[in-house]
């Protein structure tokens, strides 16, 4: 029950978080990030992140709805239902969870002004802040302590989640070269070689690192799973 009631839990407090944002008043807004936030605001990698953990928390909802109603629990649908869940949490969820979590709050710690200047506190509220960039670390850590995740396929995870940052990363530089902006202020601080490698570090080294981190403390917690490959037993 713990289980069902903390995924409900998160997939309230992410639709709050999301309505918070969609009725921010700007009006009156000068600033070029705060309408950079207005007019861009899907943009965002904390926004994407978001979005991508709304859907999940909301997901592991409604198995549990699925699983009350199916006559048969262990249909073909439940397992790859099951198994999408599991793929996307662990080559996604839980390391950009991270991402956004650890890069937000390093930057802010550092200079604030670097990726969330203070004239965005009179638009967002700070527990909203704390909601978009602390509490999404917070969540897929409780994730993967209260649930079983037991990871394979590293290869096909890093595949996906290289995938994702690529796309990221393609529609953040396409926004400059399309708008003139750059949505995070570091980036004007910065030269062309300087851009390029923070963006590798910070959309690809950082989020490999995060799967792997998350790979360690699943193993660590729950194993590893055993199955048998043309008689041979193996373990994922």
């Amino acid at each position: 029950m713990r289980l069902e009631a903390f995924h409900l839990l998160a997939t309230l407090h992410h639709i709050y978080a999301i309505v918070h944002l969609l009725s921010v008043n700007y009006a009156g807004a000068t600033d070029s990030f705060v309408l950079a936030m207005r007019d861009l605001g899907l943009r965002y990698l904390t926004t994407w992140n978001l979005i991508m953990q709304s859907t999940y928390f909301g997901a592991c909802t409604g198995e549990y709805v699925l699983r009350a109603m199916a006559r048969d629990r262990s249909s073909q649908f439940l397992k790859t239902w099951q198994e999408l869940r599991e793929t996307t949490f662990q080559a996604l969820i839980f390391p950009m969870g991270l991402v956004v979590f650890s890069v937000f709050w390093t930057l802010y710690k550092y200079d604030r002004s670097l990726v969330y200047p203070e004239i965005v506190d009179e638009y967002v509220a700070p527990h909203v802040n704390h909601m978009m960039h602390t509490n999404v670390g917070v969540v897929v850590g409780l994730e993967i302590l209260l649930r079983p995740h037991y990871y394979c396929n590293r290869n096909r995870h890093l595949a996906m989640l290289r995938f994702f940052s690529c796309t990221y990363l393609t529609c953040y530089f396409y926004t400059y070269w399309s708008q003139g902006i750059w949505l995070y202020p570091l980036y004007q601080h910065l030269s062309w070689t300087q851009r390029i490698v923070t963006s590798i570090l910070i959309t690809f080294i950082v989020p490999s690192a995060c799967y792997l981190l998350g790979e360690v403390i699943a193993n660590a917690l729950w194993g590893k799973r055993t199955y048998v490959v043309n008689g041979e037993e193996k373990r994922s």
